[in-house]
């Protein structure tokens, strides 16, 4: 049986000026017509929902309704028009027109091009409008201007918890300045309540003032939300995950993927209000969209339960389409996390379904899935069974990209059972009808298969050339087609090749982490494919590289064995060669390998967006020579460890984001020469071992030395940083004053010390070496505070901390034989024995988030413990004004911020059980926590005096 598609070609009629003054109105008219004279409806007419998009450049509000019927005798009802004020001062800024059927479905979105200027040609100036349609209906006035209590109507008809300003400015057709001064009347007013930060509802009295809204009124305020919710959930997807997919932007947009992601986060509940409202009313495409926007984003942060919970309900509803779209989905992203019984009840009801309305495609489809089932759960007859009666399901439709699909699969089953050459004739008739459809990424994919046979049967040199033609046919499909003009039943190369690139994604990370040398091989050299070319996979390969090193690095507590471990080199290698800045489409890779153990590393001429080596320990050279930063670059607490006279480079350094090397330790040489620092830079508590060299390059923001450690005298040059002298925002380290001289330029010279003296501390090393009892006493009193704040910096507890402590002095005692004599800078030296003893010592114990809220009253309960450290600093007050903030805030708030500053790296999944939030907002919450304590500390005179 086959089914048929009812279509109608159309083409749509638009009036607008090409060029616009900034500031003024201008009309814009829409209007379709019939290409030929087939109608295949019975229905008279059609309609056709229009949305006109333009912001952030230009201000759009619709005249009347945004919609066009049209009759069956080729033309419509009248226009659509829409009123169109540019908010920029000059350029170019084209306007989106889409255009989607009744039930949701998009049907195209055309680019029309705007150049804005401050005065336009008079001969554009006006649009020119035609008289009423022919329907005779009277012409649809401008709406009023939009009043708070218009709006609240409007809201009434919102179905979700709770809304934000974004959701205000769609469904009142304004702009975000505009929205939020209507929330802050409502507001003002008591008609809405703001359940917390920028997150509103109706109040009782807003409730009490709606009157009787209007059925159509309501419905169309429903729809402005669910595409707002529908587009904007698109977008940030895009910009969290790049596809390359054309996405149309709302009243919104997103500077970063941090913004996307916490965007999707607050969204969730209403996406998912949304998606059964789409369902519900038949819109399938929407509710499809919006269903494929909520299982990303739900199943990345790991909330599973609440995706799974919003398809039961929807699979229990009584119409088909409804049903089927839940269940396969379900059965998608249970087949997804291995859960296969749950996947394969899920088909089974699909297959049902299927058979009841004859859906023959449907129906091979679901089939298949199952042979993937049995196929994972090893059963591997009985996925051929599966994929056999696929296949003939398949036969009987016109689809021929499913019955590709099915020989894929069904040759996958052959091989598993050893029939390699029947699985060859399956894999040669799938690139064979692939290739007739030019599909280039199934062709790609059936010769992979093809190749991988050919080598299991001995064929290798067949085997390597279609290797080398699949790996050809994949760098092909990276790059954007030269041709993007398509008929609607033309297949889109790579659709379900994003599918198996997943699926090749998640088998690679499974290798990593099996421990056998010889899988996670192939698992490396996956996601260096992956990364190379499958764009949207890029950044996830290169995470999952970065978490092999870190991990790595953990597991192996010998610094030197790791340093030389080739594994760990070659994905280094990998990483190096993936960031270099060669391509100015590709984005900056965002690389973490914080905490790990780093041989010597070339960075060079490399482009990072986000940078962080937090706690990495550097055991060579590590060249950072004309790598640009985009983003922010950490490296607090990192150790540059160098025994053989090594070398930290961050020659011609560009630092475009801000950049932390508070408490770094440079055991070696320091060279900033010609770095450029666009943005605040620290070098809180850092410790330079020996020279460190500044000169500045192009522009440089606030650079901060507050409490650096140096070794040697005049041992810091400053060249060209005139933003270092002393001012309000920044203060030389304690016992430092600036001084210039004509060879050096602007350097560090140490005041004489009001502790114990350089000499005193060399005397009480040589009187403790020659076995004087109390030749320590007075150097243990001055530096003992520093080595207690350096363990308890590092995340340990109070006892933790107090071994720590002792094992220092120990190690000092025990060095003295041979350290006593090139012991230049104690204080530097105990600083880098207290880190490397807390950092052993955590590693040892593998803290993790405590399983009760008690440790969270025993960090309350310590809020003095280091209150004499902090009056040596001059800091108590600072230090008593943070605690006495922190007291201001919420339980949450607090324990959270405390979670933050004393663990290391928290287990997020503890911390949300043990709060009572849910995962996905630990980083909108903390966020949000850390502004409140940001501006309670700004109002406190004793923290900023």
């Amino acid at each position: 049986m086959t089914s048929t598609t009812a279509m109608i070609r159309i083409e749509p009629l638009v009036r607008w000026p090409r060029h616009m003054t900034s500031g003024q109105a201008h009309l814009v008219e829409v209007d379709l017509r019939l290409l030929d004279e087939h109608w295949p409806y019975e229905n008279e007419e059609f309609t056709f929902h229009v949305l006109l998009a333009g912001m952030p450049f230009h201000e759009v509000r619709t005249v009347g309704p945004p919609e066009i019927v049209v009759h069956r005798f080729g033309g419509s009802y009248g226009s659509c028009r829409f009123v169109v004020t540019p908010t920029v001062a000059s350029g170019d800024h084209p306007l989106a027109l889409s255009l989607e059927t009744d039930g949701g479905a998009h049907v195209t979105t055309i680019e029309l091009p705007v150049h804005v200027a401050a005065e336009t040609r008079d001969e554009v100036r006006e649009a020119v409008v035609p008289a009423a349609g022919r329907s005779g209906r009277a012409e649809h006035r401008a709406n009023p201007a939009v009043t708070a209590r218009s709006v609240v109507p409007l809201l009434a008809a919102h179905i979700g918890p709770d809304f934000s300003t974004d959701a205000v400015a769609a469904v009142a057709g304004v702009d975000l300045p505009t929205a939020g001064r209507l929330l802050a009347e409502l507001a003002a007013d008591g008609s809405v309540d703001e359940s917390r930060d920028a997150r509103y509802s109706l109040s009782p009295k807003g409730r009490g003032r709606i009157e009787t809204t209007p059925a159509d009124l309501r419905d169309a305020a429903r729809r402005r939300l669910l595409d707002h919710y529908r587009q904007t959930g698109q977008l940030a997807l895009e910009i969290m995950a790049p596809r390359g997919v054309s996405v149309v932007q709302g009243v919104i947009g997103f500077r970063d993927r941090s913004a996307a992601r916490d965007w999707l986060d607050e969204e969730t509940s209403n996406m998912a209000a949304y998606a059964s409202l789409a369902a519900e009313n038949g819109w399938m495409e929407h509710a499809r969209e919006l269903l494929q926007v909520l299982s990303q984003h739900l199943l990345d942060t790991g909330h599973h339960e609440t995706f799974f919970r919003l398809c039961r309900r929807m699979a229990n509803a009584s119409d088909h389409e409804v049903k089927d779209l839940a269940l396969n989905e379900l059965a998608d992203t249970y087949l997804e996390l291995g859960r296969y019984l749950e996947a394969m009840e899920c088909l089974n009801r699909v297959r049902e379904l299927e058979a009841s309305s004859a859906g023959i495609a449907g129906h091979a489809e679901a089939l298949n899935k199952l042979g993937v089932v049995h196929s994972r759960l090893g059963q591997h007859e009985r996925a051929y069974e599966f994929h056999q009666r696929a296949l003939e399901f398949a036969r009987g439709t016109e689809n021929r990209l499913l019955i590709v699909d099915t020989c894929v699969q069904l040759g996958i089953s052959l091989v598993s059972q050893g029939r390699l050459q029947e699985a060859l004739a399956r894999f040669a008739h799938a690139r064979d009808l692939s290739e007739e459809l030019n599909d280039q990424y199934r062709v790609a994919l059936s010769t992979e298969h093809l190749a991988q046979v050919h080598a299991a049967l001995g064929n290798v040199d067949n085997g390597r050339e279609l290797w080398a033609e699949a790996a050809q046919r994949y760098r092909s499909l990276a790059r954007p087609p030269t041709d993007t003009s398509r008929s609607d039943t033309e297949p889109v190369p790579g659709v379900a090749g994003r599918v198996s690139d997943e699926r090749r994604l998640t088998e690679a990370i499974e290798q990593l982490a099996s421990g056998r040398r010889a899988e996670q091989d192939v698992g490396i050299q996956t996601l260096e494919t992956l990364a190379r070319q499958v764009k949207q996979l890029r950044q996830t390969a290169v995470d999952e590289l970065c978490r092999y090193v870190r991990e790595f690095s953990e597991r192996e507590t010998n610094t030197a064995k790791s340093s030389h471990h080739g594994r760990v080199r070659h994905v280094l290698d990998i990483l190096v060669d993936l960031s270099h800045a060669t391509d100015a489409n590709v984005e900056p890779t965002n690389i973490d390998l914080s905490g790990a153990v780093l041989p010597q590393v070339d960075f060079t001429d490399c482009r990072f967006g986000y940078a962080s080596f937090n706690r990495a320990v550097f055991t060579r050279q590590a060249n950072f020579t004309n790598v640009v930063f985009d983003g922010p670059a950490q490296f607090s607490d990192t150790m540059f460890e160098f025994p053989d006279a090594g070398s930290a480079v961050f020659t011609s350094a560009k630092f475009q984001g801000a950049a932390d090397f508070s408490r770094a330790e440079f055991n070696g040489r320091a060279s900033f020469l010609s770095v450029s620092f666009l943005d605040e830079v620290i070098f809180r508590d850092a410790n330079f071992m020996a020279a460190a060299l500044f000169t500045g390059g192009s522009g440089h923001g606030a650079v901060r030395f507050d409490d650096v450690i140096i070794a040697e005298p005049e041992s810091l040059r400053l060249e060209d940083f005139e933003v270092l002298q002393p001012s309000a925002a920044h203060r030389w380290p304690v016992g430092w004053s600036p001084y210039t001289t004509a060879n050096e330029g602007l350097s560090l010279r140490r005041a004489p010390e009001a502790g114990v003296s350089r000499a005193d501390e060399r005397l009480a090393l040589a009187l403790a070496h020659m076995g004087e009892p109390d030749a320590l006493d007075e150097v243990i009193a001055e530096y003992s505070p520093l080595v207690w704040r350096v363990a308890r910096g590092q995340g340990l507890d109070r006892s933790m901390a107090e071994d720590v402590v002792q094992a220092t002095w120990m190690r000092l005692v025990q060095s003295l034989p041979r350290d006593v004599q090139n012991l230049k800078n104690l204080q530097g030296w105990l600083t880098s024995s207290a880190k490397r003893e807390a950092w052993k010592r955590a590693r040892q114990a593998r803290l993790e988030i405590p399983s009760s809220l008690e440790w969270f009253e025993d960090l309350r309960s310590s809020e003095n413990v280091e209150d004499d450290v902090a009056d040596r600093m001059n800091t108590a007050p600072r230090y008593q004004a943070i605690w006495a903030a922190l007291n201001q805030m919420s339980d949450v708030c607090r324990a959270l911020i405390q979670v933050i500053a004393y663990t290391d790296r928290p287990d997020y999944d503890a911390v949300a059980r043990q709060l009572g939030i849910a995962r996905g907002s630990i980083g909108p919450t903390r966020g949000r926590c850390l502004a409140h304590l940001r501006r309670l500390l700004q109002e406190n005179s004793d923290f900023n005096d």
